[in-house]
């Protein structure tokens, strides 16, 4: 899904983003991307010229934290001109000043969602995570701004700095555990509530811009995304970037135990609900008898075989019998996964953001949902 990864088209995000907020609730995420070409760097120079705030410069392809500046000014840009910058893409977010901290320090956290069927839309997210620390206490003071251990949360500049202390970070649930005590269950909650807000809008910024999503028969494959989210002193959560295969084996498990930890985790769910090489009677047998139910309640009967039917809820073909069964297996087989869409809680109030209206399968899926996923 190139439009979720900062690896190839970030201004996709940003436009199908806004659309999904109100201007006011977007006004914090400004982002750029840019080639190092004349007319990009003098729109570059203007912004800092004009906004002289902290902003936040990375490759578009890249990793341990190798290339990341945070810039206020466009003297600290680096050299674009240079020879190695051809072909390359960057992007500048604004950089966020007032993150939330953990025993003084500032942290991010890495969260893992399942997009297995995009029509209709399935959405999943993993109850484990990781939580990533900075290395030193976080100091707002611009001349702190070029010390990575001050501001940068990616574990690559822990291993750098041989910080021991920091290197494993902590699981997703140990930080929830940790925040519940210091604001609270209820600004939790909240937060949680948000990040699922945002998975959802960013599952949805996958549609093409012709409209609607990519045409992939369901059940055909999956897609996993690791989604890195800071939460500012507001208890506002903001998605930093998605990445597209992320690491999921920790290359020195020894000294990486919460990555290890938190990547058996999301593995040893998400195996068995991708594979779909086995699944219990006992899931074929409640299937039969849901689907039987669902018939009766909402009068509608299997139509012939070999028959087109478009657009009708007077019968069920073969192929909305298979996604009805597909979102059943799913359900049965989570693990740690919570589905995000489609539950009744939040299929009604997203129809607005699907390009071309709820189309057949996806307004099937919501029924479904409806029917029998109402305490989830």
């Amino acid at each position: 899904l190139p439009p979720l990864s900062r690896h190839s088209s970030s201004k996709n995000i940003w436009n199908s983003f806004y659309k999904f907020y109100s201007p006011t609730d977007m006004s914090h995420l400004q982002l750029f991307c840019f080639a190092p070409g004349l007319s990009d760097l003098a729109k570059i120079r203007r912004l800092l010229h004009k906004s002289p705030s902290p902003w936040i410069l990375k490759p578009t392809i890249g990793k341990r934290a190798i290339g990341v500046e945070i810039i206020s000014n466009k003297k600290q840009l680096p050299n674009l001109h240079a020879a190695d910058m051809a072909g390359k893409r960057f992007i500048m977010q604004k950089y966020i000043t007032d993150p939330l901290l953990v025993q003084g320090r500032k942290f991010h956290m890495r969260l893992y969602m399942v997009l297995t069927s995009l029509s209709p839309l399935r959405v999943l997210i993993h109850n484990e995570g990781l939580v990533l620390f900075a290395v030193s206490n976080y100091s707002s003071d611009a001349n702190s701004f070029a010390d990575t251990r001050v501001h940068l949360t990616n574990s690559a500049v822990a291993d750098r700095n041989n910080a021991q202390s920091v290197l494993n970070g902590w699981l997703l649930s140990r930080l929830w555990a940790h925040l519940v005590g210091q604001l609270g269950q209820a600004a939790v909650t909240k937060v949680q509530r948000d990040i699922d807000d945002a998975f959802i809008k960013l599952a949805l910024s996958a549609q093409l811009e012709s409209g609607g999503f990519e045409d992939r028969r369901s059940g055909s494959c999956f897609d996993l995304f690791g989604v890195d989210v800071l939460i500012d002193r507001y208890h506002k959560p903001h998605v930093m970037e998605v990445n597209v295969g992320p690491e999921v084996l920790s290359p020195d498990p020894s000294s990486h135990e919460a990555n290890e930890r938190a990547h058996q985790a999301v593995l040893k769910d998400l195996i068995p609900l991708a594979a779909k090489t086995w699944t219990p009677v006992s899931v074929k047998r409640s299937f039969k008898a849901r689907l039987l139910q669902f018939k009766e309640t909402h009068h509608v009967t299997e139509c012939p075989p070999n028959t087109f039917i478009l657009e009708t809820d007077k019968c069920l073909t073969s192929h909305d019998i298979e996604d009805l069964w597909r979102i059943h297996r799913e359900t049965e087989m989570l693990g740690n996964f919570r589905r995000l869409y489609p539950v009744p809680s939040t299929a009604s109030g997203y129809t607005q953001f699907f390009h071309s209206g709820l189309d057949q399968r996806n307004y099937l899926a919501v029924k479904w949902a409806n029917a029998f996923y109402a305490n989830t």
